[in-house]
């Protein structure tokens, strides 16, 4: 039977070697603070079907977008975009965005069909959840004035379609 004797553990390394580590900032702050700044870019590539292993910088882009915390935040922005279009006139205690109100509310059951497939998305379906931080955080898109003239519908359905793509066959599996 083998003893340990507590005293006897390795002490951390001194000199020259723990000058050049950065301990916490290695990978951690400085790869977050890249990120933070960069976060359209990467969420514009991994939309755009980027591998997420690419890089340091994607991959934890990946990982924030699919955490369930983030994941239930697209969630309520879709479902108080379709609520803040639906009233008339703006509640006097919100900042009226530029919604389209028309286009919002005839795709009113897609946004909230796409807010409910947003919350039940996996770590694997990033290229819709990114394509629907896209389609929320772009204030010159397709959900606000300013933006393109294309169809709300056939956005909401690709983004849909991303989503259900990754999802679709192991959701039946689980069922």
């Amino acid at each position: 039977m083998t003893t340990t004797h507590f005293g006897a553990r390795q002490s951390l390394p001194r000199g020259s070697r723990t000058r050049r580590c950065r301990g916490p900032l290695l990978g951690g702050m400085g790869l977050r603070w890249r990120v933070w700044l960069r976060e359209r870019a990467l969420d514009e590539e991994l939309a755009e079907g980027a591998d997420p292993t690419e890089s340091d910088e994607l991959s934890l882009r990946t990982g924030q977008l699919s955490s369930v915390e983030s994941r239930d935040r697209l969630a309520v922005a879709l479902e108080r975009l379709v609520r803040l279009a639906e009233e008339q006139p703006h509640p006097p205690d919100t900042m009226p965005l530029l919604v389209r109100r028309c286009k919002v509310r005839a795709c009113r059951t897609l946004l909230l069909d796409l807010a409910e497939s947003v919350r039940n998305a996996g770590p694997s379906d990033v290229q819709g959840i990114a394509m629907t931080a896209r389609l929320i955080s772009d204030r010159t898109g397709l959900l606000y004035r300013g933006g393109s003239t294309q169809p709300l519908a056939s956005q909401v359905f690709s983004v849909l379609f991303a989503l259900e793509r990754r999802v679709g066959p192991e959701r039946d599996r689980g069922r």
